[in-house]
């Protein structure tokens, strides 16, 4: 039922991430599901498995009595649904310019339901209610794909469907473009929201580190899936090889550039840059990096005492040490 999708969307928020921009963890609600789904596929009962049918027949005629309603809904005057879903989404402040829209229904409370295309960015599905609201296409997407994983039968509720909205990989990439990114972006997924309710994704790049990326009314919020990954976080769409790929490139042309990266570890950063630890294919040989504004702006020779930890990668003596 529509009902259900309305329920659905308007609990995106709440049931995804709630933490700061750059500290964010795998959300608690779908951390339950797959649990569940677990837990579940292991029952015995006859009680049980007639539980899971009367479910998945629930499951079924929602998704039917909602896809009558959208079937059922009048055609509508393409320009009236286009005017109708931006002056909706106008009133949540989205800077979305509808270019397309269509009439999906309405709700079980009579309000409509849209599903809008945008010249930039993601598309949305809106309802019309008072407030308005509205949840791009690129997280419920996610949402779906996460809700499957945890359970092949689960009822997603409303998706984007236009075709305009099924290029996601395009809305990553404009993401990246955005928030100052030059990486080519082969992955990306809606993770999850803030406490402030600012969408959190992630984006793979092409033999490169990944980013977590946000956007709040300031701009764009980018942390790097080696700052995530130090901190015990995921980034499921970045490889250490692809990290390691990231130093090596950047240790070209410097005192370091006969190191061949064999493991690397961020130590820590501060205003003056990243400090990045580097264990070569050499026996006993390593660098520390300072990396600043995407360029290594110092080298310190393992062992490094008075860097942060120092070395712990690689174990040097004294007299192989070089500090610039």
């Amino acid at each position: 039922m529509l009902k259900k999708s309305l329920a659905a969307l308007c609990g995106v928020a709440g049931a995804l991430l709630i933490g700061t921009p750059a500290l964010l963890a795998p959300t608690t609600a779908f951390a339950d599901m797959a649990g569940q789904s677990t837990l579940l596929r292991g029952g015995r009962s006859n009680e049980y498995q007639d539980q899971r049918e009367q479910e998945r027949e629930a499951r079924r005629q929602g998704r039917e009595g909602r896809e009558q309603r959208q079937q059922e809904a009048a055609p509508a005057d393409p320009e009236k649904a286009k005017a109708d879903a931006q002056a909706a989404l106008t009133a949540t402040g989205s800077p979305c310019s509808v270019t397309e829209a269509k009439l999906l229904g309405q709700t079980a409370e009579q309000v409509d339901l849209f599903e809008a295309v945008c010249a930039t960015g993601p598309g949305y599905i809106v309802v019309a209610s008072t407030p308005p609201q509205a949840v791009d296409c690129a997280l419920l997407a996610s949402q779906a794909e996460t809700a499957r994983a945890a359970d092949p039968n689960a009822d997603v509720g409303t998706l984007c469907t236009l075709p305009a909205n099924q290029n996601i990989a395009s809305v990553f990439s404009g993401y990246a473009r955005e928030a100052g990114i030059a990486c080519t972006v082969d992955e990306g997924l809606a993770i999850g929201q803030t406490a402030a309710g600012e969408t959190v994704y992630e984006i793979g790049c092409a033999d490169s580190d990944g980013y977590w990326l946000e956007k709040s009314a300031s701009g764009w919020t980018k942390t790097p899936c080696l700052q995530i990954m130090s901190q015990g976080k995921t980034c499921r769409f970045t490889t250490v090889a692809e990290q390691v790929s990231d130093l090596q490139k950047l240790l070209a042309g410097t005192d370091a550039s006969d190191c061949t990266v064999q493991q690397i570890k961020l130590m820590g950063q501060n205003a003056n840059g990243q400090f990045i630890e580097a264990k070569c294919d050499t026996a006993g040989k390593g660098y520390i990096a300072r990396i600043k504004d995407g360029a290594v702006a110092q080298v310190y020779g393992c062992p490094a005492p008075t860097i942060g930890g120092g070395c712990t990668l690689t174990t040097t003596t004294e007299d192989e040490a070089t500090e610039q």
